[in-house]
């Protein structure tokens, strides 16, 4: 069984966000046939409850949210955690991700200090009718990178979407390749910086900092880079 779980931001119950996601991973179990079972889940704002971010900073201190039990982001990190594939769609507001993207991503920040999602495979699908996907793509992108995502595709799709009915077969045989692990996860100079810099600083870290434990625990500070860590992970 491999697992995709899509994260569709979209507030518009006719999202063409939700649309595409929901295209592209029916594609994807297409591809799989009588090679493997695929379980999909996508969350949108209207079949999931995520609060807003209360600021407390207590999940960088213990290493969890205080909120996780009052709503669904418990259920989706668990789900996150043991995906195959992760997609994060998201319309562009005023250059810009949507609300409920970035209280999202801001209920796992602390995942930034910890590379929590390390080898797994995402998808990034922006919409915009004229422009401002840049500016996203930048933002996603830091949030893959410290997540420890690995973005195989950066879909950008504007008002005429003239390619996405030649191009949706390409990107679903993509993603299966990803999946089967045909296709491997590689480290990146991007994320190799960050890495070194972060084991600098929890190198030197107060011992008792919930952090330095994940980072003591998981062997992070035992290689001396993120390639290394990748594979001390299984991941390649």
């Amino acid at each position: 069984m491999k697992n995709i779980v899509a994260i569709s931001t979209s507030n518009n119950i006719n999202s063409k966000t939700y649309k595409y996601i929901k295209e592209l991973t029916e594609k994807c179990k297409i591809q799989m046939l009588d090679k493997e079972e695929i379980k999909i889940k996508i969350y949108t704002p209207h079949n999931s409850n995520i609060s807003l971010c209360c600021g407390c900073s207590k999940c960088f201190v213990l290493g969890k949210c205080s909120l996780d039990k009052k709503d669904d982001m418990n259920k989706i990190k668990e789900e996150l955690l043991n995906a195959d594939l992760i997609i994060l769609g998201t319309p562009v507001y005023f250059h810009n991700v949507t609300g409920f993207m970035k209280n999202f991503i801001d209920r796992l920040s602390y995942w930034g200090h910890l590379f929590r999602l390390i080898g797994k495979p995402c998808v990034i699908v922006i919409s915009a009718y004229n422009n401002g996907m840049e500016i996203v793509y930048e933002y996603l992108h830091k949030f893959s990178l410290f997540t420890g995502l690995y973005v195989i595709n950066t879909i950008f799709l504007d008002e005429s979407n003239q390619y996405w009915d030649f191009a949706i077969d390409e990107y679903a045989i993509q993603c299966s390749n990803y999946l089967l692990k045909k296709e491997k996860i590689k480290s990146t100079l991007e994320v190799e910086a960050i890495f070194k810099t972060m084991k600098i600083n929890y190198s030197n870290a107060d011992k008792n900092l919930n952090e330095y434990k994940y980072w003591k625990e998981n062997g992070y500070l035992e290689v001396e880079t993120y390639n290394d860590l990748l594979i001390k992970k299984g991941v390649i």
